[in-house]
């Protein structure tokens, strides 16, 4: 099956004197721009099915901008809702967008010049649409990035590239870093896209193609163990070692990824040394002498490049014509209502409802900062709610029917159990192992403290009613790609990859804006994310578990 990709990008205009996001000690608004902040998005077609991801170099994008993006664009661009992606970088260096526990509203001249460089750079994507081999590319990069907690924190991180081939070369490609984008401090104001934009900008230097840069599974993980400084030539040092160490990863072919829709069958479980790390945890305390329990959920409706030579132009990089996939689906409704999965009490009964069975409209608890305006609390008492999971999650079968090459499932409120009834972390104690950090003189030592005591000072911020996560999942033939809006430990790319077979990306801050997920293990130290973080621990295995329901994988690791 011939597979159609497209790249476009757009620029966007951050004013002297703009808030900046990222950095809770950072003081003062933005004194001008460093490097131009990017919208990036890219297109996959085959068959009658579409995929739209979108990148922008922003510290987080919420659901009140996510979900009508995808609204406005599933028209135009001729797919379901559940298949248009939009990923923040989380540069720490861009303006604020609500990145702060549990999401918070997008400011208003944010949420539309974002709405408007999506639309853009969508539509140069599919205007560009050529046909191309899609190949994927993993290993490790070294000297970079670094997990900065943990009794045995790496040194390195994985990377995937996905890498678009036509007439014998590449002609763009897509890297998964999960490395937080923090190589500038909170003493800049100048705008940057931070390590993001310059690995891309390096990348697409050395191969002569377009680039979008995406963050992984960044949460633990920061260029703290390697940087020398937090100026921008160390910006530019790290940046060319990511880049050269990615062109490496993609001179060999690299692995295809077929989009032909032939039934799939059980296969082996690609497993990683890192998932030792990951602890399995299905349940999580929420108060004296509760727990939260797994509820059941149901599904609803079935589913199915340009470069630029300055941003914002329409210069496409191939002459190649829009070519219709299919007939448009129905119209979405952006007026529809944020779904309601929440943790069920100890008294309420537990339903089971099969796969499949057609959703039904519910309002949602009033919402946190972030969610969309039109939820409001019911009056009339009800049942624990359920998921409204948009896209049909493959239900296992021995005898499946033959599936789409590109399908997508999407839970936008996945309720995850909170920390209301958690005492806070003893800042006291936290500010005496500071001080004795100072004495060693060791930069990673201090700024690790440094961070523990911010995270204990800002914890009770952090501690929100009924945490919601946006869970996205996208099959690409035998390749799946997973989005959590909120920042994931590393390790849980490694959970995942031992329950889902082929191939998998974990991709951070997409579709909203949550906060850290830490894994269970972690919630055993005192780490400025576990501190900060929202949720529970056992909420980010949770998730995970989420994830793998809706790429549809049986027990059995089979789909």
């Amino acid at each position: 099956m011939t597979v159609r990709i497209g790249h476009g990008q757009v620029c966007l205009q951050v004013p002297v004197g703009t808030r900046l996001g990222g950095y809770a000690a950072r003081t003062g608004a933005s004194t001008g721009t460093l490097d131009q902040l990017e919208v990036h998005a890219v297109t996959i077609s085959a068959g009658n099915s579409r995929f739209a991801w979108l990148v922008a170099d922003l510290p987080a994008v919420n659901t009140d901008l996510a979900e009508p993006l995808a609204a406005r664009l599933a028209g135009s661009l001729r797919t379901r809702p559940e298949l248009i992606w939009l990923s923040a970088t989380h540069t720490h260096s861009g303006p604020e967008t609500g990145c702060r526990p549990g999401g918070g509203r997008t400011p208003p001249e944010w949420h539309e010049q974002v709405l408007t460089a999506g639309d853009l750079a969508a539509g140069h994507a599919l205007a560009t649409e050529a046909p191309a081999e899609l190949t994927i590319h993993t290993g490790l990069i070294n000297d970079v990035g670094g997990q900065r907690s943990g009794a045995l924190p790496r040194k390195n991180v994985p990377v995937t590239v996905l890498a678009a081939r036509a007439h014998g070369r590449i002609c763009g490609v897509v890297v998964v870093l999960p490395v937080h984008p923090t190589v500038l401090g909170a003493d800049n104001l100048l705008v940057s896209a931070d390590l993001t934009g310059a690995v891309r900008r390096a990348v697409t230097a050395r191969l002569g193609c377009w680039a979008m840069v995406a963050t992984g599974a960044a949460g633990d993980v920061s260029t703290r163990p390697h940087r020398r400084n937090q100026q921008p030539d160390e910006l530019a040092r790290l940046a060319c070692l990511a880049a050269d160490q990615v062109v490496a990863l993609t001179t060999p072919p690299g692995r295809a990824i077929t989009l032909d829709p032939a039934p799939r069958g059980p296969a082996d479980l690609r497993r990683s040394p890192a998932a030792g790390n990951f602890e399995s945890k299905w349940s999580a305390p929420i108060g004296p002498g509760r727990h939260f329990a797994d509820p059941h959920r149901r599904s609803s409706m079935p589913v199915s490049g340009q470069t630029t030579s300055r941003c914002g132009s329409a210069q496409p990089s191939s002459t190649a014509a829009p070519e219709p996939t299919g007939q448009p689906p129905t119209a979405p409704n952006p007026e529809h209502p944020t779904d309601t999965h929440r943790p069920p009490s100890a008294a309420a009964p537990h339903h089971t409802l099969p796969l499949g069975q057609p959703d039904v409209p519910r309002r949602s608890p009033t919402p946190n900062p972030g969610q969309p305006p039109n939820a409001a609390r019911p009056t009339q008492p009800r049942q624990p709610p359920q998921a409204r999971t948009t896209g049909q999650p493959n239900q296992p079968s021995t005898a499946p029917p033959d599936p789409p090459p590109i399908t997508g499932a999407r839970t936008w409120s996945l309720y995850l159990p909170g920390r209301l009834d958690e005492p806070t972390p003893d800042a006291t104690a936290l500010r005496q192992q500071l001080t004795e950090a100072r004495r060693t003189g060791n930069a990673v030592a201090v700024r690790t403290a440094e961070t523990a005591l911010q995270g204990a000072e800002l914890a009770a911020s952090a501690r929100i009613r009924e945490p919601r996560l946006v869970v996205s999942a996208v099959r690409l033939g035998d390749l799946s790609l997973v989005g959590f809006g909120g920042e994931p430990y590393l390790a849980l790319e490694a959970a995942l990859a031992t329950e889902v077979p082929g191939p998998l990306v974990l991709i951070g801050y997409t579709g909203g804006y949550l906060g850290y997920l830490p894994t269970a293990a972690a919630y055993r130290t005192g780490a400025y994310e576990v501190h900060i973080s929202p949720v529970a621990e056992g909420a980010a295995e949770l998730a995970v578990r989420e994830a793998v329901r809706l790429l549809g994988v049986s027990p059995e690791g089979g789909r």
